[in-house]
């Protein structure tokens, strides 16, 4: 794809090809269809689009939470900008919580080492959680960054 001047990106078994001319898309393709003709797989019809994003009017697409236009990735869906917040907010909240019961241990509980301990067990998995969706979600849009 490279020889091409072909750029690729692949989530899972979603995927994208963008080229700039025509020929190079074509030949792509034909490439792309070999290729899973020996994997015996077949490209959903429904979810199989070619288009020559040379033309400004060209129709958007949204690939994986990002929208494209022909001058590539154009933006964040507004939909995956909320989902991203609400989840992060539901973290924060988790951590939250935690905070209040482990005040209300402290509090209520002079022998309550055994309690606490478990409690800052579930804190820390929680901040692991935090900071790998973050990872991820940074990994992925600067992956997307890099290839656009």
């Amino acid at each position: 794809m490279q020889k091409l001047d072909i750029k690729y990106l692949r989530y899972a078994d979603d995927w994208i090809i963008l080229a700039k001319t025509r020929h190079k898309l074509r030949k792509a393709v034909k490439i792309c269809k070999q290729i899973l003709s020996k994997l015996k797989l077949k490209e959903h019809p429904n979810k199989t689009d070619y288009r020559n994003f040379n033309n400004p009017d060209a129709k958007t697409f949204n690939f994986l939470g990002i929208e494209f236009n022909h001058n590539g990735a154009k933006d964040i869906k507004k939909e995956t900008k909320q989902n991203f917040s609400i989840k992060i907010s539901r973290l924060y909240e988790y951590i939250q919580a935690i905070a209040k019961i482990k005040q209300q241990i402290n509090i209520q509980h002079h022998n309550g080492a055994k309690l606490y301990s478990c409690i800052n067990s579930l804190e820390l998995e929680i901040i692991k959680k935090f900071i790998r969706r973050l990872k991820g979600y940074l990994h992925y849009y600067q992956q997307l960054a890099d290839i656009l």
